[in-house]
């Protein structure tokens, strides 16, 4: 995986996203299609393995959004990440499970992404393998282990949140393309001998190999839209976005562009000016035996 994620970025993050996945809503209700009838009388168990949980924002999110779509069984999560803060942070702040009740249960793992498939082997069916704003932060070799314990083990799986690489920025810099060239450089960088992240060619990796092995796949648009409400988000993404792309040049006239870059966009964000939409997609695979439609927003 890619350098640590702080808690204060996924408390920042945490509304866009909500926001954004309500353009996925279809592949919930798809999702929930494809599982057994569950009523009052005799609860299903749907195992919900989430890799890369965090504090828990795909929990709070995906947990009321199957409800809200039909699934009326009990959702017995596991919360998957390898930082053990991350994971005791979301255990503070969560309220799903006091919403839910017994519906929604709730177990913590200090584990990497390597250990999916054997959780996933652990838990009784039906079982879902999901994440949120995680793929783009794997190696191949990562994805490929994803891809194999959903293959393997899972009756679906939802990735959430996909960066795509695109950005659209509002006002216009001419050093937009420059930065948007930098910054995805890095999130494709090498992170070990023959190890590089997959950024934005994450999703449709996955997608790829997902079909190889015999699914179908649905994908969603889910782009976050920022604006003056959104400014605390947007001052960051800015910062953290210039200083990914400083970092991947080596060319001081470059690196110069950046920083120019970033200072007319910090200024407007003081004017109230600055509108950015960020691409990110959302994945549901299925076995083929599922049948069901696209959905996706259109094209920019």
């Amino acid at each position: 995986m890619s350098r640590p994620i702080e808690a204060s970025w996924l408390a920042v993050r945490r509304e866009a996203d909500s926001a954004a996945r309500a353009d996925s809503a279809g592949l919930v209700e798809m999702l929930v299609r494809s599982l057994p009838v569950a009523d009052a009388v005799a609860p299903e168990v749907l195992a919900v393995v989430d890799v890369g949980a965090g504090t828990g924002a795909n929990q709070a999110w995906l947990g009321p959004a199957l409800a809200a779509a039909g699934y009326q069984g009990v959702q017995d999560w596991h919360l998957v990440d390898h930082d053990a803060a991350l994971l005791e942070a979301g255990a503070e702040t969560t309220r799903t499970k006091a919403e839910h009740g017994d519906l929604l249960r709730t177990t913590r793992h200090q584990a990497g992404v390597e250990s999916a498939a054997a959780l996933l082997e652990r838990q009784p069916r039906p079982r879902l393998l999901t994440c949120s704003a995680l793929l783009d932060l794997l190696t191949t070799k990562e994805v490929d282990t994803l891809v194999r314990a959903t293959l393997r083990s899972a009756d679906a799986a939802l990735w959430a949140l996909s960066v795509t690489g695109e950005v659209a920025l509002t006002p216009p810099h001419p050093a937009d393309s420059l930065v948007s060239d930098l910054f995805n450089a890095d999130q494709q960088r090498s992170v070990g001998p023959g190890r590089h992240l997959l950024g934005p060619r994450a999703c449709a990796y996955a997608d790829r190999a997902l079909r190889a092995g015999g699914w179908r796949v649905h994908r969603a648009d889910t782009r976050w839209r920022l604006g003056p409400a959104e400014e605390p988000l947007a001052r960051r993404w800015v910062a953290e976005r210039a200083e990914a792309a400083g970092g991947a040049s080596t060319d001081p006239r470059s690196r110069a562009r950046v920083r120019s870059w970033a200072e007319a966009r910090r200024d407007h964000l003081d004017a109230g000016v600055l509108r950015v939409v960020v691409g990110h997609t959302d994945l549901l695979a299925l076995p083929d035996r599922v049948i069901s439609v696209h959905t996706s927003s259109p094209s920019w």
